[in-house]
């Protein structure tokens, strides 16, 4: 009944309110929204979701992440917390498991989710914009390097002149 499916959320989300383990937390409220529709009050269940998520370590959060509803709520706002992490550290694995999540989900619009997932794409991918070149710019090569430098930046702005390209250099 309405009044049965109320009382079991109220009484799920006061338990993840007041869970001492938030993998405990988390996992309740995702039974919860994955099975206990409608919602009678989501603004207090988001609230507790978040709760959750900040106070369960990260170690722990990669952990559960795979072990919640796929694409549920819970699993998405996970993957969100997760990936400028994985973005940090470079972990082509991590970034692509945690955007996969993001990109199926409905924070794909968001504008703060879309620039994760950019540098995401980025990372995996690679950007074909971005050419490199390694040249000795000290020691006994340095004179050519030297050269081969000023050879490159005269053809990329040759190039930016035509309205072709844009380039940066950066020296390292």
């Amino acid at each position: 009944t309405p009044e049965e499916q109320k009382l079991l959320w109220d009484t799920a989300v006061a338990s993840a309110e007041r869970a001492t383990d938030p993998t405990l937390a988390l996992r309740v409220l995702d039974g919860l929204y994955t099975y206990g529709r409608p919602e009678p009050d989501p603004a207090r269940a988001d609230s507790a979701l978040q709760n959750a998520l900040y106070r369960l370590p990260n170690e722990e959060a990669a952990a559960v992440l795979s072990t919640l509803q796929p694409g549920g709520r819970a699993q998405v706002a996970l993957a969100r917390r997760l990936l400028p992490g994985a973005l940090e550290a470079q972990d082509a694995v991590l970034v692509t498991q945690r955007s996969e999540i993001l990109r199926d989900s409905e924070l794909h619009a968001d504008p703060e989710v879309q620039a994760l997932l950019f540098r995401a794409q980025e990372l995996i991918g690679g950007n074909p914009q971005v050419i490199g070149a390694l040249l000795p710019l000290t020691g006994r090569g340095r004179e050519v390097g030297k050269q081969l430098l000023q050879g490159m930046q005269c053809v990329v702005v040759l190039v930016h002149h035509d309205g072709l390209a844009e380039a940066k250099f950066q020296s390292m």
